[in-house]
């Protein structure tokens, strides 16, 4: 089953994503995330959420990288009912510390 709702591209003044994100997401899939603006230090990471979960941290990719795009592979095995947010930040080279963020919508996954 296929969600209706459009790709979208939510955007803040600091780092915007500027890809399209699908409307669900595959175990394994490899996802091509870019972004641009900021000062050009950026974390990049995941927010993935199941319902009933009493709390949810992200799990980063990279920390105070100056590229503009990274390919992501997702884990193998997925959780049912769980949701997926990719997040970037405008870092701060001296320290582990995000500024401003962005997040994109929600993606649901596609049990294989």
């Amino acid at each position: 089953m296929f969600s209706s709702r459009p790709k979208t591209t939510r955007s803040i003044a600091c780092s915007p994503l500027t890809n399209e994100f699908p409307e669900v997401f595959y175990a394994g899939q490899t996802i091509n995330l870019s972004w641009e603006g900021g000062d050009g230090f950026y974390a990049l990471y995941r927010i993935q959420y199941t319902q009933g979960q009493g709390w949810v941290r992200p799990g980063y990719y990279t920390h105070n990288t100056t590229e503009s795009s990274l390919s992501v592979t997702l884990d193998d095995r997925v959780s049912p009912n769980t949701t997926l947010n990719f997040g970037i930040s405008e870092a701060n080279p001296d320290v582990n510390v995000e500024q401003k963020y962005q997040l994109s919508g929600a993606i649901p996954p596609i049990q294989a």
